[in-house]
Formats: structure tokens, C-alpha cells, sequence
């Protein structure tokens, strides 16, 4: 279960998305927030994502954020392109 309610009543096709896409589109939302701010506080997040987490999770990120920002996402609540 979503703990957020503006969170859990996002659609994806008619359908609730699941926990583990929905975390990662959040936070996939918050880098492109950052960046927004500034590329530096986006790389020190990566940063601390490769530290904590593998450099596999950290690209991953970082290439879908890429993708994201490339189609105008820049970090909105529910924004996915």
C-alpha cells in the first residue's frame, strides 16, 4: 500500500502502479527537482545513491532522469513522460 493518497489515487493506464515503480518515479521526480536547482545537487545525490546503493542503481537513475528531463519532465508531482 502507497502511504501517500494524492500518490495512491495516481492512475497508470486505469491501473494503481505498483510500490516499487511508484518509489522509483518519485524518486526519479526528485533528481529532476534537483536539477532544476542545480546540476551540482543533483550529482551530490547520485553520489550519495552510488555510495549506498551500487553504481548499477545510480546509473539506472541517472539514465531515466536523463530520458525524463529530455522529454520536459522537470520534477512535478505526478509528471511522467
Amino acid at each position: 500500500m502507497i502511504d501517500c493518497q494524492k500518490c495512491a489515487d495516481q492512475r497508470d493506464g486505469g491501473v494503481a502502479l505498483d510500490l516499487q515503480k511508484h518509489r522509483f518515479q518519485c524518486e526519479v521526480r526528485h533528481v529532476l527537482m534537483l536539477r532544476t536547482i542545480s546540476r551540482a545537487r543533483m550529482d551530490s545525490y547520485l553520489e550519495l545513491v552510488l555510495k549506498r546503493r551500487g553504481d548499477a542503481a545510480m546509473w539506472k537513475l541517472k539514465d531515466v532522469a536523463k530520458d525524463q528531463w529530455g522529454k520536459g519532465n522537470r520534477g512535478e508531482f505526478g509528471m511522467w513522460k
